[in-house]
């Protein structure tokens, strides 16, 4: 049972984290050219895949400081891109 509940935890975890994928790909391609979109989608992507690298690597020597560290650095990352989109979205609705 216990192991249930770590998965349900880990599948509501993921699909909450990614579930603004969709609207910020939609805001990059609006943002861009439509000539520019293929580039946008390329450098999105490999940002992502390189930050991931980077978390993983990141995470794995933070991890032998101490097993509690990668946990708050997510914290702060998630934290520092919600402030971000906060101040780059306020008052964009009238664009």
């Amino acid at each position: 049972m216990h192991h249930a509940l770590i998965n349900l935890r880990a599948l509501l975890r993921s699909a909450l984290v990614n579930a603004a994928d969709p609207l910020v790909s939609s805001l990059q391609m609006r943002l861009v050219k439509p000539e520019e979109r293929t580039r946008m989608a390329m450098l999105s992507t490999l940002a992502w895949q390189a930050a991931g690298s980077a978390g993983s690597f990141l995470g794995g020597h933070l991890m032998d400081l101490n097993v509690d560290l990668p946990l708050y650095a997510t914290a702060a990352v998630y934290l520092a891109h919600s402030a971000l989109f906060y101040a780059i979205l306020r008052g964009a609705e009238g664009r």
